[in-house]
């Protein structure tokens, strides 16, 4: 089938029953000129799954045979063209004959097939809260990329480069998206854009934290007695110090237990000079004691059930040293619970109503004995409790639960302290603090909201008139009649406590509430809202504090959602009378007690 024919005695070709010519050359004998070139071919790299080439040969009437990859060589012509390639590498291969027989040296051409857009991912981005700078640096996933682009919010896409930095960002809600080339020239597709959003205050001090839940109200004290402040909070997923110029958080690593919503107490209860940290859960069953200056445990009590109640200080049993106090189940109940601040040891106990809640004990000589005493609002009952033995003074039963923990204040002028709760059932109340005698309800308006109570409030002169008034939820009432001052135009879930002070320097009280992403500032006089910034995309539950954590002579507003975030009020630190009620239970010891001076000592 197959036979040799010589040429000029220098080349030989073989005739195939198919007709196919090949020419074998003697080099040593005769050399072929046959040169090829290709005019066109595929990129070294591209995304066409389709490649022509273009080729040429040196000679006249020469005979092409192509080959793609495995392939076996066959006649072609130019143009050849495959469509429909896979994705990958591949070889193109070329070789001719000339008229005379010879066959010319093979020519290839290798290129990739790359039909898979690139992914992009970011590196490092702002925080879920920060200041008006910005800047993010990102990378493609897997392989390079020849080029970015960059969306700031609703703008047009730009050309942009890692690092990429935005300056002077606008309060508010903001995006950016990233999205890569790669050589091939595919582009990552709509919706699958590295993406980031995050929230502008500009006069954002520190941010600390993502990704976990503040419920409790921060505090500020100088723990380690430098003379500066820290930032003390409980989260659900752990404890933290914070330092208050910085934001940088203390590398407490062993308090796994301490975790869940109460915010703790702060005070000196063992008559050391220094402050300690009173902290309790809602993960375990136990009031701890810690150091302040190094938040080392020094003593723990078993209360018999983890709790949603923050503890109280006072100087409960008048022996001139504080103690602590707490509300916890007990025995298919709810019990109150006073324990010696020195060393943790049980003072007395009190079984107060068949269930608990959420509310912390307020102390304040309610009755002018001298003596503290310790009022609750527990399920349906509110009580007053001596504080040196725990026996009831007064008890008033509602017809629905008593939410929020008592504040106490002259709030009718009296000269004696009130005791005000609200209520399950829609009720604000005061009372007499020596008999518990009602002085007036204000019912809620029935406004179909699904919570229409408050778990905190707030006490002040907000108005400017010389009289204190009382906030819960959105709205000031008169202290003493309860008639309604103002109404907020926002919705303000039970949680959410309003602080109170002057925070924009005008010598006029300001409330500074949250309200779902929001936080406000409502103009004492009459609610309208003054300024407001979006926080997060999770309803803010933390009530905030008023302090000048960084002491510059400023108040910072510093409040917890996703993490804590302290805000710059640029407003002097005001006179006393002018920061009534400074943080959720009016100071750090959570005592709930008006005093027209919450600085410390307290």
């Amino acid at each position: 089938m197959k036979k040799m024919l010589s040429i000029n005695k220098t080349c030989f070709f073989s005739v195939f029953f198919i007709g196919l010519v090949l020419i074998s050359c003697d080099k040593e004998k005769m050399r072929c000129d046959v040169e090829l070139s290709f005019l066109s071919y595929p990129p070294e790299v591209t995304n066409s799954v389709d490649a022509s080439f273009e080729f040429v040969a040196s000679k006249q009437n020469t005979t092409f045979f192509c080959k793609i990859d495995s392939e076996e060589w066959n006649l072609c012509t130019s143009p050849k063209t495959y469509q429909g390639l896979s994705e990958g590498e591949h070889t193109f291969g070329l070789m001719a004959t000339s008229p005379e027989g010879c066959t010319s040296t093979p020519l290839f051409w290798r290129w990739l097939i790359d039909i898979t857009p690139p992914a992009v991912r970011f590196l490092s981005y702002p925080s879920n809260v920060s200041s008006s700078y910005a800047e993010f640096t990102f990378e493609c996933i897997d392989e390079s990329c020849t080029r970015f682009e960059c969306q700031f919010d609703s703008n047009s896409w730009a050309v942009c480069s890692s690092p990429y930095i935005l300056t002077d960002v606008p309060d508010g809600e903001h995006t950016v998206k990233v999205r890569g080339y790669d050589l091939a020239g595919n582009c990552t597709p709509n919706g699958k854009e590295a993406v980031d959003h995050w929230f502008v205050i500009k006069e954002l001090l520190w941010a600390y934290g993502e990704g976990f839940l503040v419920y409790s109200s921060p505090l500020s004290s100088d723990l380690t007695g430098d003379g500066k402040l820290e930032v003390v909070f409980s989260a659900l997923s752990s404890f933290y110090i914070l330092n208050g110029e910085h934001g940088t958080p203390w590398p407490i690593t062993n308090y796994e237990d301490i975790i869940g919503g109460p915010s703790p107490a702060i005070g000196d209860i063992n008559n050391d000079g220094k402050p300690e940290i009173i902290a309790t859960t809602d993960e375990t069953p136990n009031v701890y004691s810690l150091k302040g200056e190094d938040a080392s445990i020094i003593w723990s009590y078993p209360i018999n059930s983890p709790t949603w109640s923050s503890p109280s200080l006072g100087d409960i049993d008048g022996d001139g040293k504080l103690e602590v106090a707490v509300l916890s189940f007990k025995d298919n109940g709810c019990a109150l619970t006073v324990l010696n601040g020195e060393d943790g040891s049980l003072l007395w106990v009190r079984n107060i109503a068949t269930r608990c809640g959420t509310s912390s004990p307020s102390l304040g000589d309610i009755n002018n004995d001298g003596k503290l005493e310790v009022i609750v609002s527990v399920y349906d009952t509110i009580s007053a409790l001596n504080g040196e033995d725990g026996s009831v003074l007064w008890e008033f039963h509602t017809n629905g639960i008593a939410t929020s923990s008592p504040s106490l204040a002259d709030v009718d002028g009296d000269n004696k302290i009130e005791v005000i709760v609200d209520s399950y059932d829609e009720k604000l109340r005061v009372f007499n603090g020596e008999d518990g005698s009602l002085l007036w309800d204000y019912s809620h308006p029935v406004d179909g909201r699904e919570h229409n109570y408050c778990l905190f409030i707030s006490i002040g002169d907000i108005d400017g008139d010389g009289k204190l008034e009382i906030f819960c939820r959105n709205y000031v009432l008169n202290g003493e009649d309860g008639s309604l001052l103002w109404e907020a135009p926002i919705d303000i879930r039970p949680e959410n406590s309003a602080v109170i002070g002057d925070v924009n320097n005008d010598g006029k009280i300001e409330v500074v509430v949250s309200s779902g992403e929001w936080l406000y500032i409502l103009k004492g006089q009459d609610g309208s809202v003054l300024k407001k910034w979006k926080i997060k995309t999770y309803d803010i539950i933390s009530p905030p504090l008023l302090s000048d954590i960084n002491g510059d002579g400023k108040l910072e507003i510093i409040v917890g959602g996703e993490g804590v975030y302290a805000i710059k009020t640029n407003s002097p630190v005001p006179p006393p009378h002018l920061l009534p009620w400074p943080m959720a239970r009016h100071d750090v010891k959570n005592t709930g007690l008006y005093t027209g001076n919450p600085y410390p000592p307290w």
